[in-house]
C-alpha cells in the first residue's frame, strides 16, 4: 500500500492514527474497506482525497493530513508512506 499525505494546515490539528488490516485502512478509528467500488451511496471518509486506486497490485490512497501551522518540514513535505504489512502506520 502506498499512502500519499496531502498536508492541510489546521489550528485544531491532531495526530492522525492509521492502521492497515488487509484491504482495509482505519483512519482515526473509522475503517474504510478499500476494495468496495464507489457509488452514489458509498460515502468517502472525510480524510480521503478521491477513492483509493490500484497500481499494479498495491493500493494507492491519498489522505488529507492535518498539520499545525508550526509543523516540522517532514510533515509539511511528507514522502509517500509504503506499507508492506498489517498494523499501525507511523506518520511524520
Amino acid at each position: 500500500m502506498k499512502i500519499i499525505l496531502s498536508p492541510q494546515v489546521r489550528f485544531d490539528a491532531a495526530p492522525m492514527a492509521l492502521e492497515r488490516m488487509g484491504d482495509s485502512l482505519t483512519i482515526n478509528g473509522e475503517t474504510v474497506a478499500l476494495q468496495i467500488e464507489p457509488d452514489d451511496e458509498t460515502p468517502l471518509h472525510p480524510a480521503l482525497v478521491g477513492w483509493p486506486s490500484r497500481e499494479e497490485s498495491e493500493w494507492v490512497v491519498t489522505l488529507l493530513y492535518p498539520i499545525p501551522p508550526d509543523a516540522a518540514e517532514a510533515a509539511r513535505f511528507p514522502e509517500p508512506i509504503m506499507v508492506r504489512g498489517d498494523g499501525m502506520i507511523a506518520t511524520p
